[in-house]
């Protein structure tokens, strides 16, 4: 018991990174910190209760405010099950500390325990935040009852257990499936992307169940969450007085929890050795010599794609927008469109959405911080530095401009748009993104971070990642202020797309030539 008590305080630990904070922050900056911490979280809890209480006014409406806790209980079961994908990973089948504890004269079992237990709080945590803001807003609008309020604290207990075990067993699938292959980190992100799109895309085109004027909007809504999430609905109609549905969610989430935590525990040090062999290629070929350039970019292409939570959090953005907007095609939402602004309001509703996506996380915003204690490679490469930085800008660009190609040629074909819309849809997306590309490389460079101990952090907290997303949504918002201007004024909906047009390719120059000028300047005086 000694043991596992140790090992859990080192996994937290560790999981949090809390070695840190304690080894490089003073015992006075160390209290403000917590305070800060503390005040944070009681941040995202007031805001997911307000959320939830502006969510609430519709229920109010409809007289089913109760339904809020079901809401709870499915957004955090999504969101337990999308963040647990890369933590079980991270936590079971790959962890870094694997070695050094298999080493270590402690049980097996107690190590499993411990990092089970470890997934299980940080998705308490996660659970509580949606679950708790949710009924809190149900009881200050006086719906909650006491054995509703006994029955959900019940539900929140087993809440993490199947949602944590179904992750865990896809983190494993993709990790077994790839394990073994070459491209193994380039297999894993498609998969993962591949997961991640096609979850968008059944919850977002889920289509209204036909229902007469008759039926209950209670019974509506919740055979609705029925046909979209099973468990969520057991354990709110559990809450709600189905004791049998409550049972159900009980012994199944329980059972499915014991059954993988029995696997993983006989197979451990099994699965982690095979999970850790990697692909070796004994067929070596001299190829002939390529362009300077067709190498760096090839180069880059490879540095962008090794990285998985690179990718997903970089392409997630133009991904969406594609989404959406196929959604909104399957919807009909074109003749609303139109019925309201006519035909030609079509073009500049799609590009005010799709820009949205486009560009939420450049590549570029941090392409320099992830060289790491690499940079010196880079830079003694006899290439010039315009030519470094030009490559890096085109991955970015490769893995948005097709999506912008797609989203016009989608509308072209299903919405019957004009070649001048297609031209528009294309362009000024397109503008928007390379704009981007050149200013997160610039502000990259101009806010390096190269101490990572992983890259993850970089691409997710960096500031030039941050300070790049408040850009682009200040070059958003302030484009979409002057055509909501000019639309009032009654300007030609054709000719404030062109003024869009303009004002991007502005843009795209003055940062086209802050990274030919400053930005070889600072590259060059980086020290990785």
């Amino acid at each position: 018991m000694n043991s596992l008590r140790i090992l859990l305080k080192y996994t937290l630990i560790n999981k949090l990174n809390l070695n840190k904070l304690f080894k490089n922050v003073k015992k006075k900056n160390l209290v403000i910190l917590v305070v800060l911490a503390l005040l944070s979280s009681l941040g995202i809890f007031a805001f997911a209760t307000l959320y939830m209480f502006l969510l609430g006014q519709t229920f109010i409406e409809i007289g089913c405010v109760e339904l809020l806790i079901l809401m709870g209980l499915a957004f955090g079961t999504l969101m337990c099950f999308v963040s647990n994908i890369p933590m079980c990973d991270s936590t079971l089948f790959h962890s870094r500390d694997y070695e050094m504890l298999a080493s270590m004269p402690v049980k097996t079992k107690d190590i499993i325990i411990s990092k089970f237990l470890t997934l299980v709080l940080i998705n308490y945590g996660m659970m509580g935040l949606l679950i708790f803001s949710s009924t809190l807003v149900v009881a200050v609008l006086g719906a909650l009852t006491l054995p509703m309020f006994l029955l959900t604290l019940v539900v929140f207990i087993f809440s993490p257990l199947l949602p944590l075990s179904l992750s865990a067993m896809c983190s494993f699938i993709f990790s077994k499936l790839t394990s073994k292959l070459k491209h193994k980190n380039l297999i894993s992100t498609i998969l993962t992307i591949a997961f991640v799109v096609s979850f968008m895309f059944i919850s977002m085109s889920f289509r209204d169940l036909e229902t007469d004027q008759t039926i209950n909007a209670y019974e509506y809504i919740l055979n609705t969450f029925k046909n979209m999430g099973y468990l969520p609905y057991l354990a709110f109609t559990g809450i709600t007085g189905n004791y049998l549905n409550l049972i159900i969610y009980i012994v199944s989430s329980t059972a499915v929890f014991a059954l993988f935590f029995m696997i993983v525990s006989l197979n451990y040090n099994k699965i982690n050795s095979d999970l850790k062999t990697t692909y070796k290629n004994e067929n070596f070929e001299m190829e002939k010599e390529k362009n300077s350039n067709v190498n760096l970019l090839s180069l880059e292409l490879r540095k962008y794609f090794n990285l998985s939570g690179y990718v997903l959090n970089t392409i997630i953005g133009p991904i969406m927008g594609t989404v959406v907007l196929i959604v909104l095609m399957m919807q009909g939402l074109d003749t609303t469109i139109i019925a309201i602004g006519g035909d030609s309001y079509l073009a500049l509703v799609v590009v005010a959405l799709v820009c949205i996506f486009t560009s939420i996380t450049p590549t570029t915003a941090a392409t320099i911080s992830l060289e790491g204690k690499h940079l010196w490679i880079l830079k003694s490469m006899p290439i010039e530095t315009k030519k470094i930085l030009e490559a890096k800008v085109m991955v970015s660009v490769l893995t948005s401009i097709p999506f912008q190609i797609i989203n016009g040629l989608l509308v072209f074909f299903v919405w019957k748009c004009s070649l001048l819309d297609l031209a528009f849809i294309i362009l000024i997306p397109s503008l928007f993104s390379i704009c981007m590309s050149y200013l997160g490389l610039y502000i990259n460079l101009k806010t390096p971070r190269f101490d990572w101990d992983n890259p993850i952090k970089i691409v997710k907290n960096s500031t030039s990642v941050l300070i790049t997303m408040l850009s682009s949504a200040i070059i958003y918002i302030v484009t979409g202020i002057i055509a909501i201007v000019l639309m009032v004024l009654g300007v030609y909906v054709y000719l404030i797309l062109g003024i869009m047009a303009v004002i991007l390719i502005g843009l795209l120059i003055i940062c086209i030539k802050l990274v030919h000028t400053k930005g070889i300047s600072l590259f060059e005086g980086l020290i990785g």
